[in-house]
Parts: C-alpha cells; structure tokens; sequence
C-alpha cells in the first residue's frame, strides 16, 4: 500500500493514524531506511530462489512475492517501532510532543513531582538529626555525622552527578540504553569498591584520626556507620539512572512517591532503632539512610517506562 494510499485510510482509522504517525516520526526514520535496505534484499533474494528474471526490477511473476515482502517490510518496522526499546507509550509521548503546542499545565505537571522530590530530599536532614539527638550517645553522634556524610559524599558525587548525563546520552531512541547502563555499572561499583576500601581497612583511620581530626574516642563511633554506608555510592548511581529514565519518558511522577517512600522509610527506621532498639544515634542513621535509599530503587523497579 502507497503513501497517499496509507494517509487515506489513516484519515478514517485511528489505529492506522497512530502506526503511521510513528512510523514517520523521527524516532524510527533513521531506523526505517534499514528496513528499506532489508526490502530491497529481499526482493533480490525472491528473484533468485523464484529462478524468474527481473522485469522493470521485479520479479515477472512478482505479485505475491511482492505482497510477501511488503508485509516482511512491514513486520521488520513495527519490530523496530514496538519491540526494540521504543515502547508505544514513549513513542506517543514524545510524538505528541512533536505535534502539539506545549502549555504551562505541561510543564507543572512535568516539573512538580521534581520540586516536590528536592524537597523531601533537603526536609529529611533536619529530622534525622532530631532523632540522632534523642539516641544513645547524641553528642558523640551528631559529632560524628559530618565526618561520616562527608566521607560517603565524595563516593557519591559520580551518582549525583550522572542523571543529567544518563538523560543526554539515551537519546530519544534509547539506542545507547545498553552502553548508559553499562557505564553506570562500572562508575556505582567502582564508588563503592572505593568507599570499601577505606572503610573495611585499616585506612578508615587514616580518614577518621590523621584527616578529619577526631579523637580515638569518636573515631569509634563513626566506623561502624561507614561500613554501614559502603553500599550507597553505587545505589546512588542506580537511583540517579532511575530517574534519568522517568524523566526521558515524561513520567516524573514515580520519582516523587519513590522519594516520598525513602524519606517514610529513613523515619520509621529511625524511629524503631532509636525509640525502640536503643541504638547509638550515628548508627541508626546510617542503618535508615540505607533502608531508606533501597526502599526507592525498589519502588521505582518497573515504573521508569523502560521495558
């Protein structure tokens, strides 16, 4: 079936609109002109095992073969439109974006659940110290916790700073998904080998006497929390992909209920830990930070729109 042919029936049904719609968008064209190298192979291919010559460059009894290769063609498009990391929803979305006029009810709905996500990152600090100030050992803990945030901060820079390039380099396509993802591997578990090597040798007290200056005493406060905290640089990375798929979807709603669980879940573990398990302030924090950040990957498992 032709172009103008396709555009007709495209006009009375909406299904057909929609494949055609996507199919011309720009996020399979480039994909399309392979498909169009895989036809005209095809149709070679068809003339030789028919053994029949080339009239006018088809077959001389080419019809159905001809059928039979525009709907291979057909099928290879709608694999790649479909089945190969463009899922429809993303395709709809971002042609729509193409085709229609953007307005401020867009841009709210897409940059609240983003707003409302840093603060419920920044509002969680002050009532973990609140808690760690009603635990065993307050001042030695709320003493310590700098030490310890700043430690496990310069192994979680890359994760923080990788959102932005993880959205650039997936491309509309996601063709570069698998390589994105790949490298966000390398650098979380290359962070938290890193943070492990200090924090289960003998270097945790480099870190903790010689550099940030604390006495023996307090020093034994802070080493159990960074053992505690070797996991967070690479599920920092992991969160920060996350998110950089739900913003490339336009889906940034799970991020702000997946924020919303993390901040519950460092509350509650506080709560249990120091009201009720009577643990050492500097130690609880670190445990619900922990408990906090898993809770988030987990809940955003499935809801990034990557299939």
């Amino acid at each position: 079936m032709n172009y103008i042919a396709r555009t007709h029936r495209a006009a009375e049904n909406p299904i057909e609109n929609s494949k055609l719609r996507i199919e011309n968008s720009p996020l399979v064209v480039d994909r399309v002109h392979g498909g169009l190298v895989f036809r005209e192979v095809l149709r070679l291919v068809a003339s030789e095992v028919d053994g029949s010559p080339l009239v006018d460059g088809q077959p001389s009894n080419a019809p159905r073969l001809r059928d039979d290769v525009n709907l291979a063609f057909d099928g290879v498009v709608h694999h790649l439109a479909f089945n190969d990391g463009l899922d429809l929803r993303r395709d709809r979305d971002v042609v729509q974006m193409h085709l229609e006029p953007l307005h401020y009810r867009d841009i709210i709905s897409f940059y609240v659940p983003l707003a409302l996500t840093t603060l419920l990152a920044l509002g969680v600090h002050p009532l973990v110290t609140f808690f760690v100030g009603h635990g065993r050992f307050a001042l030695e803990s709320l003493a310590v916790l700098p030490v310890i945030n700043s430690l496990v901060f310069i192994f979680r820079t890359p994760g923080l700073s990788f959102q932005e390039t993880a959205i650039t380099m997936l491309g509309r396509s996601w063709d570069n998904y698998p390589v994105v993802r790949r490298f966000a591997l390398i650098i979380g578990g290359a962070a938290s080998l890193c943070l492990a090597l200090i924090a289960l040798t003998p270097l945790v007290d480099v870190w903790l006497l010689k550099v940030s200056g604390l006495t023996p005493e307090l020093a034994g406060f802070a080493r159990l929390p960074i053992r505690i905290l070797v996991l967070m640089p690479i599920l920092s990375v992991w969160l920060s992909m996350q998110r950089a798929l739900c913003v490339s979807t336009r889906h940034t709603g799970p991020i702000t209920w997946a924020s919303a669980l993390e901040v519950a879940g460092i509350l509650a573990v506080l709560f249990v830990a120091i009201k009720l398990g009577n643990w050492v302030g500097a130690t609880a924090a670190a445990a619900a930070f922990m408990a906090g950040r898993v809770a988030s990957n987990t809940f955003l498992i499935g809801r990034t729109g990557h299939r």
